[in-house]
Parts: C-alpha cells; structure tokens; sequence
C-alpha cells in the first residue's frame, strides 16, 4: 500500500473499536489513534520496511493504550496524593487556627486571674515572670526576704494553673 489515504480508509475504524477495548472513553481512542497516524505519516518514508502494516498499526495503537492507562494511574495516583496533602494541610491550618484561638483565650483568663491577684502579689509575679527579675533581686527592691517572694509566686503560679487547668478540663 503505497498511499497514506488508503491505509487510514481501511484501518482507521478497526483500529479506533480496537483502542476502544483498552480505554473507558471513545474520544480518548479517536485521539490516540490520530496520533498513531501522524506517527506513521511522519515515518511514511520508510513504510516499505514495515512487513506487516496491520500487526505494525495494531500493535503501535496496543502500546499507545497501554501507555496512556498507565499515564492515568499515574495521575490519579499524583491526584489522590494531591488531596491527601491538601487534606492533611488544611487540617493542619484549623488545628493551628484552633490552637491559636485557645492561646488567646487562655491568655486573656490568665490577664483576668493576674487582675485578680492581690496587689503585692501581682507586683512580685510581674517583676518575676515580665521583668525577668530574679528572686533575690525582686526581695532587695521591694524590702522582702527571699523567702516571701518564694511564696508569693508560689500562691500566683497555684492560681494560675487552677484557671488554666479548669479551662482545659
């Protein structure tokens, strides 16, 4: 067969019902087996080296449906991965979202229940945990003994934590 219009008068349809077996869509054969065409047009130079036309055509449009089932699989692997990780991230941006909201509100009531303190109570925990102050140097400044400061942190520190424990709880 010399001419490229006869061969694809006579093997065109067969081969699109053949493509047809290997993949779910029609569209998706008719393509395929238009590019096994404009391959075979592009190599007509050397057609005469073709023995069998029909097993080459047939055979050339078997391994284009194969490849393009396993392009698939690919993409619907890439796809599911795709959602896993969108999935697993926007879970990840609501858990952070949610941790920030808690954040948030346990700082508010711990500001409240640092309100609430006794005056010299708050000044020595505020001195401690804002200023950086150490014990001893919380004492000298405010005429106490070290001793006192220990346990005024010690009643701001047990307060705290039953608010922030009860909010958790």
């Amino acid at each position: 067969m010399e001419n490229f219009s006869e061969i694809y008068k006579m093997y065109h349809p067969r081969l699109v019902r053949f493509a047809c077996d290997f993949l779910p869509y029609r569209e998706d054969a008719e393509n395929l087996v238009h590019d096994c065409f404009l391959e075979l047009w592009k190599n007509f130079d050397h057609i005469d080296e073709i023995n069998n036309i029909n097993a080459y055509m047939f055979r050339l449009v078997r391994n284009r449906c194969l490849d393009h089932l396993k392009h698939l699989v690919h993409e619907k692997a890439y796809e599911a991965q795709a959602v896993t990780e969108f999935k697993a991230r926007e879970g990840a941006l609501e858990l952070m979202s949610d941790s920030a909201v808690i954040a948030d509100e346990m700082l508010a009531l711990v500001r409240a229940e640092v309100g609430n303190l006794p005056k010299r109570c708050r000044q020595i925990f505020l001195m401690s945990r804002v200023d950086g102050l150490s014990h001893s140097e919380i004492a000298d400044s405010l005429g106490l003994s070290v001793n006192t400061v220990g346990v005024q942190l010690g009643i701001a520190l047990k307060r705290l934590r039953s608010v922030t424990d009860r909010y958790l709880s």
